[in-house]
């Protein structure tokens, strides 16, 4: 028997699994593991540590305060993060199909820098000084070479 979607499939280790049909599906506090479809869905992960993963759709995900690991999977996604949001992954963003777009941060606020284990990371926010108003994408699959082509996947403001 199936759980319904969106309920905890299991908990293990301080983790918390959830299957998705197409959809909408909200993470929790806890450090929630969500799956969608292969439909387009809308994922959000909230607080906790989370993974995310799109599925074949063009999924639109909510990357949540802490650390999260976001996979769009197939298919056009857009992958969203505002001030705060704390250091993230995504595993996977295409450059001219998918999307970032950091809300209530403009272009002159992010910064490019070369991350660990040829990883390329976008620095955002942080106006104030405060630890709690940035966040940091990691771009697994880029380097600072593939800077001038970032144009084509971030979005701002």
């Amino acid at each position: 028997m199936q759980p319904a979607p969106n309920q905890p499939m299991g908990f293990c280790l301080g983790l918390i699994f959830r299957r998705t049909t197409m959809g909408s599906r909200t993470g929790s506090d806890a450090h929630d593991v969500i799956f969608g479809s292969a439909g387009a869905d809308l994922l959000s992960g909230m607080g906790g540590n989370d993974m995310l993963f799109g599925g074949a759709g063009a999924d639109t995900i909510i990357s949540g305060t802490n650390i999260d690991v976001l996979i769009g999977g197939a298919g056009a996604d857009t992958f969203i993060f505002q001030r705060g949001d704390g250091a993230d992954l995504i595993a996977d963003a295409r450059i001219g199909i998918d999307h970032v777009l950091i809300i209530g941060v403009e272009q002159d606020e992010v910064s490019f820098h070369a991350g660990e284990d040829g990883t390329l990371q976008a620095w955002y926010g942080g106006t104030d000084g405060s630890a709690a108003d940035h966040g940091t994408i990691t771009l697994s699959g880029y380097t600072m070479n593939d800077v001038g082509a970032m144009r084509d996947l971030f979005i701002f403001g």
